[in-house]
């Protein structure tokens, strides 16, 4: 598709790159454009996830312990 990383080298190092890095949100939205064009940086390291399922439990308690044992006033 139009938003598919391509690769590339620039001053030697690997590089990825794609028309899908614009300064909106949301790229065909009427938002504001913030001016990002580029994030850059070692990212031998980086790591990221997608979220899916997520549910969460609402609690009426005022306190809670945790996982440790240790109280916590909510």
């Amino acid at each position: 598709g139009t938003g598919a990383a391509l690769q590339g080298e620039l001053i030697g190092e690997p590089l990825a790159y794609s028309r899908s890095v614009s300064g909106k949100l949301r790229r065909q939205s009427t938002s504001v454009d913030s001016g990002l064009r580029a994030i850059g940086g070692d990212d031998s390291q980086a790591a990221y996830g997608v979220g899916m399922e997520i549910s969460i439990k609402l609690s009426r308690e005022a306190t809670y312990i945790d996982e440790d044992g240790a109280v916590h006033s909510a």
